[in-house]
């Protein structure tokens, strides 16, 4: 890997195609940090209609609320996604107000 460089372990992946070819998809990963440090967490990204995983810095724009619900219920019937979560999942105050 390139000194400072960041390798994502996609560990499982659901998705939506849209009408122009293109998937969103939540995946669950594992980065893997330069300094030899791993995190695990969860990822929006966009597939081209080809299969190969759109390349964008920064975020994943998502065109509304409802594709993240539907990929969050999607992911939610896979243990890979149920039993994967980061360091940081606990932090979360007791109470969040919705």
């Amino acid at each position: 890997m390139a000194s400072g460089q960041t390798n994502v372990q996609i560990i499982d992946e659901v998705s939506i195609q849209y009408k122009h070819g293109g998937h969103l998809c939540l995946q669950a990963v594992r980065y893997h940090h330069a300094d030899g440090t791993t995190e695990d967490g969860f990822r929006f990204c966009w597939r081209e209609a080809t299969g190969n995983l759109k390349v964008l810095r920064g975020q994943t724009r998502l065109p509304d609320l409802r594709a993240a619900y539907v990929l969050m219920a999607m992911a939610g019937g896979r243990p890979a996604f149920l039993n994967h979560c980061g360091a940081d999942a606990y932090d979360l105050p007791g109470s969040v107000n919705l």
